[in-house]
């Protein structure tokens, strides 16, 4: 199979490239090692990377198809001295290092956010004998990593030359080293300032998920953040660690003041604030965008888009819309039920929740189900799945966009998507409905991860049928196959469509 697949892509292959057809051919031989055979769209999209003669690539494609695998072939048969990944979530940046390390043994760094990263200087200066015992384990409970977290108001630059810890801190060690590094792993949130320590050198950027590429933050403000903070000094203070703490604290009080002060925000409440960070693209030599639903407009122009078509057959797949909402009487009941319903009768359950308070109801009334939250990585709870060392996992935000569970298995959506800025009330139709529709499409999305996948989808959600766009969405599965079973009246459906 890889034969054929150089064959077609030798023919186009750019002049300038020096012979990528030797390292694509390496590439696809160390593949079928693993029984890995490309399929007919992955190979597609690696024709396309190949052809296409423009600096910015698009790649809408639907999800089960191979995307991550596709751009690393393409990437790995390059010539590039660095090449950047920057996806939307810690789960997906492991699991693109995972299929590094397995299927090419090639090794990646990946770089988190500060907050995910241990300041040995806080931990010695604030943790107790106890607390310090946590540091040796792999599980660090949240509220001890938010004490001794990162951050760059605490380890300020004059600091970091007489920190007793410096050799020790792996954040900086690990930025310091970026330049050495072949393969680098981000998030979209720091890829800014990774991308401005590549200038004047040969990159491959590839922005995978690249649809959530600039969504704006939520932001929570109090009446407090509206009173300019007082800056402590120095000299009140007994040692530089004491000040440290106490000159970060001021920090994020006087960002955020200055923040509403900028945006002219003088009551509290949650607001959306736009992203300020500017990703210079003249950095990278070449640019590659990549989701299963693009923005409807790139950050870029002259951008040249590959469109894959879904023709799977959804002919194994059953959808379910239950008669009931997160706000009516028999929700929860109806949510006990569902989840019962499908341990009974599959091996593998996949429950997409939308707030942490479902998944804390959910851990309490059914002990059995993997709940995916602070101590339990999303990724890891897939792995127990497909180990068969549990039969249900539940889990909200990357469950829906970014894991794959193959084979036969129940999906249930605890409600549509909408985004849930305080985990309690939604949004507007007007701000949510988009992101709410690209969500609920990556959700199904996670159902056919291979020809051999099939099962049911229910949806806990009546409100389906007063969007029509999703009603036609699901009623062009409905030509490929999908069984649609509505348990809401034929009235009330009509009366929710609008229909006369």
């Amino acid at each position: 199979m890889f034969k054929k697949i150089v064959s077609i892509l030798e023919r186009f292959v750019k002049k300038e490239d020096k012979n990528p057809e030797n390292k694509l051919t390496n590439v696809l031989e160390n593949l079928e090692k693993f029984n890995i055979k490309l399929r007919e769209k992955q190979a597609e999209i690696i024709q396309f990377l190949f052809h296409s003669t423009s600096k910015f690539k698009a790649v809408e494609a639907p999800t089960g198809v191979g995307k991550t695998l596709a751009y690393l072939i393409y990437a790995l048969s390059s010539d590039y001295s660095h090449i950047i990944i920057s996806t939307y979530t810690k789960s997906l940046q492991e699991q693109i290092q995972k299929e590094l390390q397995k299927f090419f043994s090639q090794p990646s760094t990946i770089v988190k956010g500060k907050r995910n990263y241990i300041c040995m200087d806080k931990a010695d200066f604030l943790l107790s004998n106890k607390e310090k015992e946590f540091l040796k384990q792999n599980f660090i409970p949240q509220e001890i990593l938010t004490k001794i977290s990162v951050t760059s108001s605490y380890c300020r630059k004059g600091y970091k030359e007489i920190c007793p810890f410096r050799e020790q801190c792996e954040y900086l060690n690990t930025m310091e080293n970026l330049s050495n590094e072949k393969i680098i792993i981000i998030n979209h949130f720091l890829l800014p300032t990774i991308l401005k320590k590549f200038q004047n050198q040969e990159v491959l950027l590839i922005i995978d998920e690249c649809h959530a590429l600039s969504l704006n933050r939520k932001v929570k403000f109090t009446e407090e953040d509206f009173i300019l903070p007082e800056e402590p000094k120095q000299d009140n203070f007994n040692s530089v660690r004491e000040y440290n703490l106490a000159y970060e604290k001021y920090l994020e009080k006087k960002q955020k003041y200055d923040l509403a002060k900028n945006l002219n925000i003088s009551s509290p409440g949650v607001y959306e604030i736009p992203s300020s960070n500017l990703i210079d693209f003249s950095i990278p030599s070449e640019v590659i965008f990549i989701s299963g639903t693009l923005p409807e407009k790139l950050p870029v122009e002259d951008v040249d888009i590959f469109y894959i078509e879904d023709k799977r057959s959804w002919s194994k797949v059953k959808f379910v819309v239950k008669n009931t909402n997160y706000k009516a009487v028999d929700y929860l009941s109806t949510l006990e039920e569902t989840i019962s319903y499908a341990l009974q009768n599959y091996d593998k359950v996949l429950i997409l929740a939308t707030n942490y308070s479902q998944l804390n109801y959910i851990k309490k009334k059914f002990p059995e189900v993997m709940v995916a939250n602070k101590e339990i990585k999303p990724f890891h709870a897939v792995e127990k799945l497909l180990a068969g060392e549990v039969k249900a996992i539940a889990g909200a935000d990357v469950f829906w966009t970014g894991i794959d569970v193959t084979g036969h298995k129940c999906i249930i959506m605890t409600k549509l998507p909408f985004p849930t800025p305080d985990g309690n009330e939604e949004e507007s139709f007007i701000t949510g409905f988009q992101e709410m529709f690209k969500k609920f499409k990556q959700g199904f999305g996670r159902m056919l991860r291979t020809p051999e996948c099939g099962g049911e989808i229910i949806l806990l959600d009546n409100r389906f049928f007063d969007y029509p766009d999703l009603v036609q969405y699901v009623s062009d599965l409905e030509q490929k196959g999908l069984t649609m079973i509505s348990e809401v009246p034929a009235e009330k459906r009509k009366r929710m469509l609008k229909v006369v």
